[in-house]
């Protein structure tokens, strides 16, 4: 089973979503639409359901993208 950790700071109390998006741009999932508190915050999920190859996570709000990370699953 496949787990990935992103650790990442909110620069303000908001709605945040994020979102696993493909090479192609597609979005695969979205792990959290929140309420978010300002300061740091964790995030982890499992990546055992997504097929091989690279993908991003995305934290997105109306004002902020605060996090792009990339990952890869084997």
């Amino acid at each position: 089973m496949g787990r990935i950790n992103f650790v990442f700071d909110v620069p303000s109390t908001d709605m945040y979503s994020a979102t696993i998006v493909d090479t192609q741009g597609r979005i695969v999932e979205t792990l959290v639409k929140d309420r978010l508190i300002r300061g740091e915050a964790k995030l982890g999920f499992n990546t055992s359901h997504l097929l091989k190859g690279l993908y991003l996570v995305i934290v997105t709000s109306e004002k902020w993208e605060i996090l792009r990370g990339k990952f890869i699953v084997n």
